[in-house]
């Protein structure tokens, strides 16, 4: 493809667990998106980790490893919350946070006195030490990433984060945050994900953190740092908390909008969702220069065949250029899971891989299998159909205000090497190649930019998620030109 292997934000859970291994331990790290997995490796012990989707990724990689005699050990987010499933292909499995039990973890290595499970604790984010980013291959990632909380006191039904790191959020101490912020920023990242499931539910606490980023970036306004993170829809009800996120630097959050189907966020606990409009949840961003990822979920109980029109509909009234479509999924053990396996709604064989905004693991209450994949496929055409983006795209940057971000603020990918820059300019180049309508949507687009004075890396971001989206649904067989514009009748 004549691209070099790169990520767009770097592993934190790799180096993180590196930081707690004792000196006595040799150790190297692999992160399989950028390098190939040496199986001939001279050690004894293999730590493997991964998400849901890589589940099958990590019993190949254990298998293999197993074929040469090594000790596995298993841990991690899926891990913890689906044991059973990858008991067999591990050794050692570790349940939980590891900040409270890696002293008898490692002795009992050392002394090959190990046992077949640890359990960790919720832990005190103070015993959380600065990850070994010095192991990290950092010219092949494009942004940094921190995490300074964990967990989320919302109780929606069909997320895993409650489960798994509990209800009561923690937070790292933030002179360590910014302890981690200076690594990073030493090694040359000049873009940082904020890894929180919630960065600002606790308003308090994130105001003191905002205004030490904030400070923290002036002290480098030469060269700032672009913040990204995840926040809720509620956020909109504050409007200091929103200035100060302009402030210190954070241009891009991620939201999760899910419906504009009030009834379907009763359902599944999403209250918060359900005391706002969410076209004027999205507009507010604009008015502090902040661009919102929107995430999009169909298939709720409470959903019927026009939630797709109106999922379309709320897309192009908001003027979000960036909308993540998914079907509703019940990962293992939250109260959805438990839920809809009492009513014998839960395929027990089907698990969501990668690539696919189309699996799902739930038998739907009100549509089929084939319905759902259909009006799936219409929604993901009809949005990222090239007028339908442009017309977003103008009518957000008429309404975006990037005077609040920090002036130097939109530098990108300021990294040790620069061949992400280069090979995403490479893969943004061949929007052209799509079609007519996608070249005069990469024209009109850029003329609009150039007209508002924009920053150039505004065009690069949204030109890359574009092209991106198109992969992804070409691959899978969402992207269906026939569909553009089609009278397919999801009426109730």
């Amino acid at each position: 493809m004549g691209y070099q292997p790169g990520v767009m934000m770097a592993d934190l859970a790799i180096p993180t667990v590196a930081a707690f291994v004792p000196n006595d331990f040799k150790i190297d790290i692999c992160d399989e998106h950028i390098s190939k997995i040496n199986f001939e490796i001279d050690s004894k012990f293999i730590g493997i980790t991964g998400r849901v989707y890589q589940k099958n990724r990590m019993i190949e990689i254990a298998k293999e490893f197993k074929k040469r005699g090594k000790i596995i050990i298993m841990g991690g987010s899926y891990v913890t919350l689906s044991p059973n499933i990858m008991r067999e292909y591990c050794d050692i499995l570790v349940q939980g946070e590891i900040e409270e039990i890696h002293t008898e973890l490692f002795n009992d290595l050392r002394n090959n006195t190990y046992k077949d499970t640890y359990y960790g604790t919720k832990a005190d984010l103070a015993l959380t030490p600065t990850p070994r980013w010095d192991l990290y291959p950092n010219n092949h990632a494009s942004a940094g990433s921190i995490q300074t909380s964990r967990g989320c006191p919302y109780q929606c039904e069909f997320c895993d984060v409650i489960v798994y790191l509990g209800r009561k959020q923690r937070h790292k101490p933030i002179d360590d945050v910014i302890k981690e912020l200076e690594v990073l920023y030493s090694l040359g990242y000049r873009s940082i994900v904020f890894s929180d499931d919630n960065f600002t539910v606790n308003r308090p606490h994130a105001k003191k953190l905002l205004k030490r980023l904030r400070d923290w970036n002036l002290k480098h306004k030469k060269s700032p740092v672009r913040f990204c993170t995840q926040v809720s829809t509620d956020i909109v009800k504050d409007d200091e908390l929103l200035q100060l996120c302009a402030q210190a630097g954070f241009d891009q959050v991620f939201i999760g909008i899910e419906s504009p189907n009030s009834e379907s966020m009763t359902e599944v606990k999403k209250f918060h969702n359900t005391k706002l409009e969410m076209t004027n949840v999205i507009k507010k961003f604009y008015n502090y220069g902040i661009l919102p990822y929107c995430g999009m979920i169909l298939g709720f109980d409470s959903d019927y065949k026009n939630i797709f029109k109106e999922q379309f509909e709320l897309a192009m009234d908001s003027f979000s250029p960036y909308f993540m479509i998914n079907v509703l999924i019940a990962p293992d053990q939250t109260p959805l899971y438990n839920r809809l396996k009492k009513e014998n709604r839960i395929i027990t064989n089907r698990y969501v891989e990668v690539g696919s905004p189309l699996n799902s693991n739930i038998i739907f209450k009100n549509f089929s299998t084939d319905e759902m994949n259909l009006g799936m496929k219409w929604l993901a055409t009809n949005l990222y159909e090239p007028k339908n983006f442009t017309l977003r795209v103008l009518n957000m940057l008429d309404n975006f205000n990037t005077y609040k971000q920090p002036k130097s603020a939109s530098q990108l990918y300021e990294i040790n090497g620069d061949h992400i820059l280069k090979d995403i300019s490479k893969i943004i180049s061949k929007i052209k190649n799509l079609g007519e309508e996608e070249k005069k949507m990469w024209n009109i687009i850029g003329e609009k930019i150039i007209e508002k004075n924009a920053p150039k890396e505004l065009f690069i971001t949204l030109m890359f998620f574009y092209m991106q989206l198109r992969h992804v649904y070409n691959e899978n067989g969402i992207w269906q030109p026939e569909l553009i514009g089609a009278d397919i009748d999801f009426e109730k």
